[in-house]
């Protein structure tokens, strides 16, 4: 039923799998509230209740993993204060090793407070207060670094339509911003004519620069890792790169058509394409035919650093 609802099977994966890992925390946190049985009282009541309103957030038509994931950080954070000791330890532990892997001094902070806790042998309210403030971390943590990823999501979404857009435009500006000489030196199309000459032109630069923004692409993703929380932000970037391609290849072909670019002649097609491919694949090749540093145009010139005396 969950998978079902999840739309696990019709392509929504990312959120299917997100979902479904929440679930797995819910299970276990029913399951150590099950063992607790009548010991857990008042406190279970209220546990169970957050883990009911998670339920229904995680299992609705369209699921929110966010809200869902606020009630079971709640439910854990809870459950800490009816954990025995055995229970207690293997917790701590498991909190301990995610703090460590932590780059945040909060977290590391928090994990050498629980470690000092777990190894003086403390009392037991001693080590709860500790892993519940070590439980609210790293549930905090969480939280925002998915709400961080929406967000970047959602910025390179519109990225990705306005990159469009102008794709677009810059490619029916072509015939009015380029000269004549530009279309001329090119092989006869066969529509002919300049409308011809103009689609040929065209084409071939926006096909050139985006295969160089995906063969960049491919040589930057062969071997790098991603995961659940980047995995959506790296495919954006991936579909981005063919894009920025095009539109940089087509930038460099108006440039050449007025001579602007001294590396680049625009009568030469072999030498234009050569130009769009290498400007779509690289990112400081495109900058170098501008003559641009990559800190921006009005970047100082770094002074020379004067020679010791001997």
């Amino acid at each position: 039923m969950v998978r079902r609802r999840l739309g696990l099977f019709r392509g929504n994966r990312y959120a299917a799998t997100r979902v479904m890992l929440l679930v797995k925390e819910h299970h276990r946190l029913g399951s150590e509230l099950a063992l607790l049985g009548e010991r857990a009282g008042e406190r279970g009541a209220q546990i169970r209740a957050s883990l009911d309103v998670a339920w229904d957030h995680l299992t609705h038509r369209r699921p929110d993993p966010l809200v869902g994931a606020a009630y079971l950080a709640l439910a854990d954070q809870s459950l800490v204060w009816l954990l025995p000791r055995p229970r207690l330890v293997s917790r701590g532990t498991v909190v301990l090793a995610t703090l460590d892997a932590s780059p945040d001094p909060a977290a590391q902070e928090a994990g050498r407070r629980l470690r000092k806790c777990l190894d003086n042998a403390e009392d037991d309210d001693a080590v709860r207060a500790a892993l519940c403030a070590a439980v609210e971390l790293v549930h905090t943590a969480g939280e925002s670094q998915t709400i961080a990823d929406d967000l970047q999501v959602r910025r390179l979404e519109h990225l990705f339509f306005y990159a469009a857009g102008i794709l677009l435009l810059l490619c029916a500006a072509v015939p009015l911003a380029a000269p004549d000489a530009l279309f001329t030196a090119w092989p006869p199309a066969p529509a002919g004519g300049r409308t011809g000459a103009l689609l040929v032109v065209t084409g071939a630069v926006v096909v050139m620069g985006a295969a160089g923004g995906v063969l960049s692409g491919l040589l930057q993703t062969r071997h790098a890792r991603s995961s659940l929380m980047t995995y959506r932000t790296s495919t954006l970037n991936l579909a981005l790169r063919p894009l920025v391609g095009a539109l940089v290849a087509l930038v460099i072909t108006v440039l050449a058509g007025w001579r602007a670019l001294p590396a680049v002649e625009g009568d030469d097609p072999g030498l234009l394409l050569l130009a769009a491919f290498a400007a779509g694949f690289s990112e400081r090749f495109f900058l170098k035919l501008l003559k641009v540093p990559r800190g921006g145009v009005d970047e100082p010139a770094r002074p020379a650093r004067p020679r010791e005396a001997p």
